[in-house]
């Protein structure tokens, strides 16, 4: 580094050191050492393989004696450390790690899952198997190449022993204990690594996905950078005004900056839908919160709310300052006695327990006000989250629909609201039978998954009879009585409530974790 590389000369001779240092016996040896280690997750085990494997014993023995080690197994390492690029950081940054780790780490690392996409693996190789109609057909042709094309097949499994073998080191080799599990995304890895790899005066900066922040996937990393009071700031922005050429108008990003220690009594900064970084000096979008604030708003996953502006978010933690959260898993506090449930049935793999009116009635069934009865036996409704809204478990009705995929469904008119016996018709109708093995209690509150913060309403809910629910109603429980449970769904449904929904939803699902987080008056409040 001490070389000013101002001529050819200079470079050559930048060029002998860096080679003569790589070429040292201590050096070369812990290169094999750190190939060998990683080399275990690459490996493919067959009982051919056998002698080359590596394993914990043979690693031991090589680093109390690298001469004596075999070499095939050596060799073999470092093929696949050339093979895939292995990258041992200490190796490759020795000055930069004898100080602790870098000052400053910067980047825009991929965004992407890490798995094998066969469409585009096939768009170049094999038409036919990218075009196939659907993944059963896929797979299929894919089986047959073994015997039409060994060549391709052969290209295939090793692509996929790639993929497999690169989740195996992610989840099992101890880099990653806060990002690597499910399906995994190369975003929040790098965001760990970033993370890890400065020193004690260090900052990281890195342009990522929000749902870093957001999203439930994310919550262990993102928690443990609250817990040690590590954001420095976050802010969120839409690509709207094309900062990413190449990236979907709609999709958010943002800049994350981490700190390596505790930032003290300074407060995180955070801007929420910019557009531009002519943004970043709006301070009616910019606004700060401390450790206290996230603990208080987001307790069970200290993930980030959600402001457009900085009375937003004040408001809504003064708020949080005198209203608890629906369930703090923390602490174990649950005044509302409340539990969850997705809708009973799944639109899609529950179909095959789905009637129709006409396929009933073609059976001996008649209709009983909106349930479908045959002597003893009876069908429910399945209700779908578009036929609630507040107060009104009659907002929409198949009635007059000749087709379920029609985007609306008829809400009665004042007329038929004013007729108490009036009842809307679904399009589907389940066994009593089977909605009796999940459901005993009388009535539900109900609400609808599919949502966004920029409807008229986010939080959309109301108390319904016992029936069948289609996996887009989300179903809350409470062990309080009926009274107080009708107090519960007057909360839901207030303005302030849904106020507070379009702070904290960052996409378009009401999963139960956000739910769980919104501050709810007590029992006692009513």
């Amino acid at each position: 580094e001490d070389i000013r590389q101002d001529d050819v000369e200079a470079v050559r001779q930048v060029k002998k050191r860096f080679e003569k240092l790589r070429n040292d016996r201590a050096w070369f040896n812990d290169w094999n050492v750190c190939n060998l280690w990683t080399a275990a997750f690459f490996f493919t085990y067959t009982p051919e393989t056998k002698a080359s494997a590596p394993t914990s014993e043979r690693l031991a023995g090589f680093m109390k004696n690298p001469a004596a080690a075999y070499g095939p197994m050596v060799g073999r390492a470092n093929s696949l450390a050339m093979e895939h690029r292995f990258f041992h950081w200490p190796l490759e940054f020795p000055d930069v790690f004898e100080q602790g780790g870098f000052d400053v780490m910067l980047g825009n690392p991929p965004w992407e899952i890490i798995e094998l996409k066969e469409q585009e693996f096939f768009a170049t190789r094999d038409s036919k198997i990218a075009n196939a109609d659907n993944k059963a057909e896929r797979t299929k042709l894919i089986n047959q190449l073994s015997s039409k094309n060994p060549e391709l097949f052969y290209d295939y499994v090793k692509e996929s022993h790639y993929y497999d073998a690169a989740r195996k080191f992610l989840k099992e080799s101890g880099r990653n204990p806060l990002t690597a599990f499910g399906r995994i995304n190369m975003y929040p890895i790098f965001a760990e690594n970033y993370s890890t790899l400065i020193n004690q005066k260090g900052r990281t900066g890195i342009i990522v996905p929000t749902g870093i922040a957001t999203d439930d996937g994310n919550k262990d990393f993102f928690g443990n950078i609250i817990d040690k009071n590590r954001l420095v700031s976050l802010f969120d922005f839409e690509n709207r005004e094309k900062i990413f050429q190449d990236v979907d108008s709609r999709y958010k990003f943002c800049l994350l900056t981490l700190s390596a220690s505790d930032i003290g009594s300074r407060k995180a900064q955070f801007g929420y839908f910019l557009t531009n970084v002519t943004h970043l000096q709006d301070k009616m979008r910019i606004f700060s919160l401390s450790k206290e604030d996230f603990l208080r708003l987001n307790p069970n996953t200290k993930t980030c709310p959600v402001f457009r502006t900085r009375v937003d978010a004040e408001l809504t933690t003064k708020i949080y300052q005198r209203v608890p959260v629906l369930i703090n898993e923390e602490t174990g506090e649950n005044p509302w006695g409340v539990s969850f449930k997705q809708g009973l049935f799944n639109m899609s793999s529950d179909s095959h327990l789905f009637r129709t009116r006409q396929q009933l009635e073609s059976a001996g069934f008649e209709l009983w006000g909106n349930r479908m009865k045959r002597n003893n036996e009876v069908w429910l409704p399945l209700y779908e989250a578009k036929m609630i809204w507040h107060y009104d478990h009659r907002f929409g009705t198949y009635a007059g629909v000749d087709s379920r995929t029609s985007t609306q469904t008829p809400t009665p008119s004042v007329e038929q609201y004013q007729d108490p016996n009036y009842q809307i018709l679904p399009w589907y109708w389940v066994e009593e039978t089977l909605v009796n093995d999940y459901m005993n209690s009388k009535f539900v509150i109900g609400f609808r998954r599919i949502t966004n913060n920029t409807n008229e309403r986010t939080f959309v809910n109301s108390l319904i009879a016992k029936n069948g629910f289609g996996d887009n109603t989300f179903l809350m429980f409470s062990s309080k009585n009926a009274l107080q449970i009708v107090c519960l769904n007057s909360l839901l449904s207030s303005l302030p409530f849904d106020f507070i929904c379009r702070q904290k939803l960052a996409g378009m699902n009401m999963n139960f974790f956000y739910v769980n987080q919104f501050p709810v008056l007590s029992p006692n409040s009513f």
